[in-house]
This record gives C-alpha cells, structure tokens and sequence, in this order.
C-alpha cells in the first residue's frame, strides 16, 4: 500500500511571532533598574497519511471483480492534520547595587505558557463498513458523502506557570597577605505549577503538578599566595569552595558541592583541578507533560532491519528519579603570546552519574530486553508502537580530552594592532575586530548501565543513543571579522564516524554512520553606519543567516552497504541548506 506523498508532512509548517522590550535606568550613583518582557505565539502544522483500513469484500458484491471473498486495504478520508499552538509570556526585573564593598542583585521573574495539541486520529467507518457489507458501496471508489463518520480527536491542553525571586550578594570580607577573600551568597525561591488535560475518544485525564522550590548557596574563594616583591613563590594559587542546598516539596533536600585548586605558575600558564557533585532533579515537564499518541511515525526496526510506520506515544515520566553527577576534571590554558588576545586550552574530564535520566535509545536488541514494556510487537514480530517517553538510566560514565584555541584580535586598518578591552562588544568601533575558534572534542570512553544485573553498554562500541550511534571525536570550529558595523562570522561542527549495534544477539549486525560536516554563514550590517543621517536607520541591523552551507547530509549504510530507507538523507535533514533574513530595529 503506497501512501500518496503529499498526505505526509516531512517538516512541520511553523508560523511565530516575538515581541521583545527591555528598559534599563539608573536609578543612582551605583545602582541601576532593568525591565524584559517578551510575549510570543507559535503554530506548528503538518500532516500524516489518511487513516487505513482493512475492509472484508464479498463475493457477491456488485462491486467486486473477484470469485470470491478477498479484503482490501485502503486510504479513508483525508490526510490528518497535527497542530500544536504555543502562546507564552515572561517578564523579569533585575536590581543591582552596591552596599560598601558588597555587589548586591535582587530580581524577579515569572513565566505563562499555555500548549494546545490536536492530533486527528481518523473519522469513524462503521457507517462505511455497514454500506460495504450490504453492497451498497464501491470500495473502490471515493467514499459517498454522509457515509464517513465524524472525525475522532486528540486534544491537550498545558498551562505552566513559573516564578522566581532570587537575591545575589558578592564581596570581600576580610583580606590576607596573598589577596582578598571573594564571598558569593545566593538565595532563591522558585514555585511551578503545571496543569493538563486530555480529551479522546475514550474518556478524558487531567492532572496537576507542582514545585515548590528554596534555594541557598554560598561560595568562596581563597588566596594561597601570589607573586611579589615579598614572596619567594612564583606565580600565584587559590582555593575555591561551593556548596548549594535546595529543598524541593516533590524531591527532599538536594545537595551540591564543588572544590577547586587554580594555579598559575607564570604570567601564561594557568593549571585548574576541580572536583564537584550535583544532585539533579527532572525538570517538571519531563514528570509531568501529557502522554500524546501519534500515528504513522517512522522508525527503523534495527532488529528486523527493516523501515517501518509505528505508533509513539510520548510525554513525561514521573517515575524518574534524582541524578548524582559527579565530575573530576584537570585543565591548563597557556597564553603563548603573552596575550590574552590568543589562548590554548586543554581539559580532561571524569563524568560520572548515578540515577540517571534520558531520551529513550533507538530500538536495537539489546535496548528491546533491557525495555521490553516500551516495544510493541504483533504476532508476526512486526514492530507497531513504541513508548519514547524518557527512561532512567543507573550509571552513565564518560571520560573526555578537550583542547582548543580562541582568537580575538583589534587590528587598526593601518595594519598596527590595538589592545583590545575585554568588556568593549562595540561593533562600530574603528578597529577590524578578528576572531577565529577551533575545539577538539575526544571522548575516551563512554558507557551505560541501565538497570543492575544488565551488562553494560559501550556507546562507542555500538550502543545505541537517541539518534543512533555515538561519535567518538567532534570538531568545533569558525571565524569571522567584524568592521565599522559590518561582520561575517562561518562557524563549523564536524563529527566523525559512528555505528550502532542492529540484528539480533545472536546474529548481530550494525548501521554505520558516516563523519559530517555541517556549516553556518552568517553577515551582518548595521544600517545605521551606512546612512548616519536617516533617522530610520538609526539602530537598525540586517543579518543574513545561512544554515548548512554546503548543503550536508547524514550518509548511513547497513551492513550490505545499502542505506535503510527511514536513514534517507531526505528524511534525516528535510530542509538542507537554509536561509534566514532578519532586520532588528532597537527603538
């Protein structure tokens, strides 16, 4: 059965619109007073094929050309239609001032958002069925008109809302030898609540959520020594602490704590080791968003090694647990010029997490046992449904090398060079202002325990990861300059090849993917520079924006060297290179 291609959507049609406004004053000497409001409406559309039936045809139909009873499989009704609305609202309010020595911020923030689904799941055939079965109806023409039920509707509706006060107080409260002692307080109160509710055709659900949440905080930064006329150390050497506590009503009390030694032996060289440990609870959506069932998704059976038309049903999990995560990690960064303009970095980390939390794996033998409850399979062994709602994870672990270099650079249009102030973004200023990055991600290892007694998983070895296999080496990287209120900036990822594990276990297979390289133009001009004397240029900035510059695709291939039809470059990046013009004006 083929589906018609227009009754299928590859990318969702999306109409927003955003209105921003910020207002900033100073209030007095030291203290100033910043305002944002934002509002904003979205709809998404798109469309899945008509709904399918199997239809029993008699023999002695009118209708039928055949001898004897046979069923038909056929398109009913029109293409369904899938429409989420968003429409939100924040606002917040920031104070700073200064008390004494003491920088001290208050603020304030509240956020609405309301989220409307309506999924079509089908019109009703009974009435079409009856007319077929009494051979009133040609099952191989269109429907006559009365003959189609109504059509039978999904519908949800979430209302969030969200706010939060925060005060913030950093100083020095007592000076030693090598420096000041630097001490940050921080306090919070946050509350969400989340409301939903469900309409289908087999009854209706609602329900509430809420989270009431203090925060306390403080951290402190000690000087060891520091270089000197009277100090016979080189270089300089502090210590770092931080502790966090946050009282959660649905999750207890949570605690964060962190320590770090910095050391910079000479002026270009700068050592960090750090320690630290986070506990982190779901965010409210991810245990509380509605569960939404969509028909005709497409998916890749990785056991069968087949493309196929599912049912998913998604939404939020409120069996997710809190995640302790706890990261050690040692850095250096040189400066070889002696210059802040151009640095080296290098950094190894040690992530390891415990009760973890994430998006479900795609569906490979080995993910199928560990989850047997979130895939559904027919009589045949024919994949039907999945439920891609987030899993919990027991450990997750991963050690990586970063390294990389960032370039900035003010250069006079003579050709001599300026210093460059670290606080100044001011683009119409009359250096050619120069950047240039390059990051170089290495993973060592990665592995993943989801449940005790389960083997674990090597993902650089074939484990599967929400979107497929896991690549042990990305690259960051791009430049631009930036001259009297024009720029050009190209910035790149590259990600290196992966694979993930497919078949059975006892006769395994694996899907390949291939390295890509994806790259980002974006051009920019302020129209005012260019015409200092129109009033409505004034403050008004165009920006050309082009997304996957060179049109890059994700090339997959089984083990035959075939790519699998649902691992299409169509499907996996419908839209390819993009385009993007904006025009800002700042009243």
């Amino acid at each position: 059965l083929r589906v018609p291609r227009h009754n299928r959507s590859l990318v969702s049609a999306r109409r927003d619109a955003r209105i921003n406004a910020n207002l900033f004053r100073n209030l007095a000497p030291g203290t100033d007073f910043t305002l944002n409001l934002q509002a904003k409406a979205a709809r998404t559309e798109a469309t899945t094929p008509a709904l399918s039936e199997y239809l029993n045809l008699a023999a002695d139909s009118p209708f039928s050309p055949f001898s004897s009873e046979v069923g038909v499989v056929r398109y009913i009704g029109d293409p369904l239609l899938n429409r989420t609305d968003d429409i939100g609202f924040s606002g917040a309010a920031l104070i700073n001032t200064r008390v004494g020595n003491w920088r001290i911020s208050t603020g304030a923030e509240y956020e609405h958002r309301t989220t409307d689904i309506d999924i079509e799941r089908g019109v009703d055939t009974d009435p079409y069925r009856s007319r077929i079965a009494a051979g009133l109806e040609d099952i191989f023409a269109a429907p006559a008109e009365g003959t189609l039920g109504p059509m039978r509707r999904f519908t949800a509706k979430t209302n969030f809302h969200q706010g939060r006060i925060h005060a913030t107080a950093s100083g020095s409260p007592l000076r030693l030898p090598a420096g000041p002692i630097n001490l940050t307080l921080r306090g919070e109160w946050k509350v969400a609540r989340i409301s939903a509710r469900t309409d289908e055709p087999g009854g209706s659900t609602a329900n509430r959520f809420v989270r009431e949440e203090t925060l306390t905080s403080a951290s402190l930064t000690l000087p060891l020594f520091r270089s000197g006329p009277a100090s016979r150390r080189p270089g300089s050497m502090s210590l770092q602490f931080g502790a966090t506590q946050r009282h959660l009503v649905d999750r207890g009390n949570l605690e964060d704590w962190s320590a770090a030694l910095n050391w910079q032996p000479l002026t270009a060289v700068s050592l960090r080791i750090s320690r630290n440990s986070e506990q982190i609870a779901p965010a409210p959506n991810l245990l509380s968003d509605p569960l939404v069932v969509t028909e005709s998704v497409r998916y890749y059976d990785l056991v069968r090694g087949k493309s196929v038309v599912v049912r998913q049903t998604v939404g939020g999990n409120p069996a997710l647990g809190v995640e302790t995560r706890r990261t050690s990690s040692a850095s250096v960064t040189l400066l070889p010029l002696d210059s802040p303009d151009f640095a080296i970095d290098a950094e190894y980390s040690d992530v390891s997490s415990r009760n973890a939390y994430g998006p479900l794996p795609v569906g490979n033998a080995e993910v199928e046992a560990a989850f047997p409850d979130r895939f559904d399979r027919d009589s045949a062994g024919r994949l039907v449904a999945i439920d891609a709602r987030p899993v919990p994870y027991a450990q997750l672990n991963r050690r990586q090398v970063r390294w990389g270099f960032n370039l900035h650079q003010a250069v006079k249009v003579g050709g001599s060079r300026t210093e460059r102030d670290p606080d100044s973004e001011n683009l119409l200023a009359p250096d050619m202002r120069i950047n240039a990055f390059g990051v170089h991600n290495w993973t060592l290892s990665s592995t993943r325990l989801i449940r005790a007694g389960l083997p674990k998983t090597d993902l650089l070895g074939g484990g599967a990861i929400d979107s497929g296999g896991f690549a042990r080496h990305t690259f960051q990287l791009g430049g631009g300059v930036a001259f009297k209120g024009a720029g050009l900036q190209l910035t790149g990822i590259v990600t290196g090849p992966s694979f993930v594990s497919a078949g059975t276990l006892e006769a395994p297979e694996r899907i390949d993917f291939a390295a890509r390289s994806t790259f980002d133009l974006r051009a920019f001009a302020d129209i005012g520079s260019m015409f200092p004397r129109g009033s409505l240029a004034k403050n008004m900035r165009v920006t050309i924006e082009v997304s996957n510059l060179f049109d890059s695709s994700q090339r997959v291939s089984d083990s035959r060297g075939s790519t699998p039809s649902r691992y299409q470059p169509y499907l996996l990046d419908p839209l390819g290179r993009k385009f993007l013009l904006s025009l800002r004006k700042v009243l």
